[in-house]
């Protein structure tokens, strides 16, 4: 299921925002991995913050590869990096803002991202050859951010915390969760698991 970042130019007007209103910096992509010290290139349980050691309290959690891992696929791991980067210029801007320009800036399509109904992403996901791999990558990318909130800073805001929820809810519906096959129990437990780190943060 692994693949590169696709770029798909739509519009995102119903999800993008192009300045983060909180800290009046606007949005630019800072992925930059040359930015990245060897300590945080990759996340690791090593330099955690506490409360991520605590909750992420296994090396699967830090994976660069395994895409069930927080960032693990190629759309979390360039967003927790882009995070990183980003949270130097703005240390108090909604992580939620944060990822919806993200998505702003990679083109992504136009989805009701506030939606935890099959039915409002049938219509895109039996239409694109690639919509599933697309809202998997949306997806992945919210949960990443907030992951990443709380490797780094050891929260999660409430924002990102109920957008990375959604986010879970998408996933774990009969229609998507199908599409791992016979890795469907593991991908459940992680997604029920990645919830009750949520719900430790709230």
């Amino acid at each position: 299921m692994k693949l590169t970042a696709i770029f798909i130019f739509f519009a995102l007007n119903a999800c993008g925002q192009a300045k983060d209103k909180s800290s009046n910096v606007p949005f630019t992509d800072t992925t930059n991995k040359n930015q990245m010290t060897s300590e945080n290139l990759y996340p690791s349980l090593g330099n955690a913050s506490t409360k991520a050691k605590l909750l992420m309290n296994e090396d699967w959690y830090y994976s660069p590869i395994d895409d069930m891992a927080p960032f693990g696929s190629d759309d979390a791991a360039d967003t927790y990096t882009s995070f990183y980067n980003w949270r130097k210029n703005n240390k108090n801007g909604s992580p939620k803002t944060f990822v919806l320009s993200h998505f702003q800036y990679w083109n992504y399509p136009a989805l009701n991202l506030e939606s935890t109904d099959y039915n409002s992403f049938k219509s895109f996901l039996e239409k694109k050859q690639l919509g599933t791999r697309l809202l998997f990558g949306i997806d992945a990318a919210i949960i990443a951010t907030a992951f990443g909130q709380l490797y780094l800073e050891g929260k999660i805001d409430d924002d990102i915390n109920e957008f990375a929820r959604k986010a879970i809810t998408r996933e774990l519906l009969p229609e998507i969760l199908n599409t791992w096959h016979e890795l469907k129990p593991i991908r459940q437990k992680r997604l029920k698991d990645f919830t009750q780190i949520l719900d430790a943060c709230r």
